[in-house]
This record gives C-alpha cells, structure tokens and sequence, in this order.
C-alpha cells in the first residue's frame, strides 16, 4: 500500500517532531521521504514561520511511492502554518480539492500550490486554480519557469547538488607539480600538499557541526528529511569556503543523520549537568 514503507522512519521522524529544529524553520522539504500523514500533522504543528513545504514524490509520475500524505497534511499546514506561500504536493493522488480548498482559505498568503501528477486534482489544470483563488498560481506541469517561481520543482533545484558539485569540483583539482596546492576552486599560499587532504577533512567537521548545532538548537531556517536523515542549510563559515571552494556567506548543505542529531542533544545534556 501507499503506506507500506512508512514504518520505521515514519515512527522515528514523528519523536523528532518534538524537538527545537522546527520551530525556526522557514523552508523544509520531505520530499521523497518515508512518512505518513501522523508524523508530518506533528511536525507542522510546531512550524509557525514555515514559508516553504514539500512534501511531493519525487519523480512525480512515481505514484505508488511510499508514505501516505493525504488531506490531514494540507489541513495541518492550513492551521500551523500562517506564513506558507509556497506548497508542493505533486505526485501525490490522495490529497482532494476540498483540502486545497480549506488551505487557500486559512493561509492568505500562499501564492503557489504545485500539484503536478495529482488525478484528483487534475480540474485544476483546466482554470489555472480560478476556482480556489484567483492570484492563487497552481503548477500542474513541470518547465523552468515553473521551477524557478517555486525554487521547490525539478531536479535542478535538489538541495544535495550544491556540495556534490562543490565536492566534485574538489575531487578534480589535480594541480601541476609547480601549482600551488588547490582545495575546491581556491588555493592557500604556502600551503603543504600533505595537508590538503587534512584542512578539507577538518572544513567538512566544522561544517557538520554548525549544521548539527544549527538544527539542534533550532536556528536551521531551512532543512529537509529523508528517511533517516536531514539535510540542513548553514552559512558557509570562512575556513569552509577556502577549503571547500564555496563562496563566503552563501548557503551550504550538510547532511545530518538521525544519530548525529541526538548525539548532539545529549551532548549538551551532559555538559549542562557538569
């Protein structure tokens, strides 16, 4: 059933619901992941300034996916999340237009719904979403102009690309034997090569644990989940761009495992009994 991969994950993300990372989130996608309507309710209900949402499968022609995601998603964002302007349900069949009726009326602000590979929401491919509201933009299909006013569509905008390339780009950096040493798409003068490998290692710690402790301590304004794992947005910090070849102040996306999560959090349990 739609449900049937729900089980584990689903239980797990639902006790993190709980905890102080959602409260400051402002973008969140779960898109793909491994949960039913229970545990997202629980999260969404503590998730005032969430601006964002996705909660579609992806691709979206993968209509049997995993996860039940039905009316009491979109219902539980209309009663918790007042500031929603963006929401992302495609490929999801369950969801009615009663429900995306209920959102429009309680988030006043929501400006896109996307509903791509939704059958029972289908109708709204043929107003545009008139019937719901009429400066309500509804995305019945993908194309990059649909992609860009979401930030939400397409393989193009998925979150994990960014430190893939930035790993990649470090990965090809074979310099010359005369080149001075090259971490990412940046070079640190007087710089050991045996170091090289050591900074980056260090680098990819530091950004761990901002993103760890960004999550934890619920300053992560935008983050997503699946099955198992986060992938939280942080600042890129001065020693992180140099190493990594980011550039200084944008936003980098650093994975963070269930257990790293709660590592973290007894962490600071210890040290606040001490």
């Amino acid at each position: 059933g739609a449900g049937a991969g729900a089980g584990s994950h689903g239980d797990s993300f639902k006790a993190l619901a709980t905890g102080l990372w959602v409260q400051g989130l402002e973008v969140f996608s779960m898109r793909g992941a491994a949960v039913n309507d229970d545990a997202t309710a629980a999260t969404l209900a503590r998730m005032p300034r969430l601006q964002q949402l996705d909660v579609s499968m992806f691709p979206y022609e993968l209509m049997h996916g995993v996860g039940c995601i039905s009316d009491i998603t979109v219902r539980a964002a209309a009663d918790h999340c007042p500031r929603l302007r963006q929401f992302n349900i495609s490929g999801r069949h369950t969801p009615s237009m009663a429900g995306l009726t209920y959102l429009c009326e309680r988030a006043r602000g929501l400006t896109h719904v996307a509903v791509v590979s939704c059958p029972s929401l289908a109708s709204l491919a043929l107003d545009g979403g008139s019937c719901l509201r009429g400066s309500l933009t509804v995305l019945t299909e993908v194309t990059p102009e649909l992609q860009v006013q979401t930030g939400l569509l397409g393989l193009g905008n998925d979150p994990s690309r960014q430190v893939l390339e930035a790993e990649q780009r470090a990965a090809a950096a074979a310099p010359s034997p005369d080149a001075k040493p090259s971490l990412g798409n940046s070079n640190i003068p007087g710089l050991p090569a045996r170091l090289c490998d050591s900074v980056r290692d260090q680098a990819a710690a530091a950004l761990r644990r901002a993103a760890v402790e960004a999550l934890a301590t619920g300053r992560a304004k935008r983050a997503e989940y699946s099955n198992g794992a986060f992938n939280v947005f942080v600042d890129v910090p001065p020693v992180v761009s140099v190493a990594l070849g980011l550039e200084l102040g944008e936003l980098a996306s650093c994975k963070v495992s269930e257990d790293d999560y709660r590592a973290f959090q007894e962490e600071q349990a210890d040290s606040g009994r001490r």
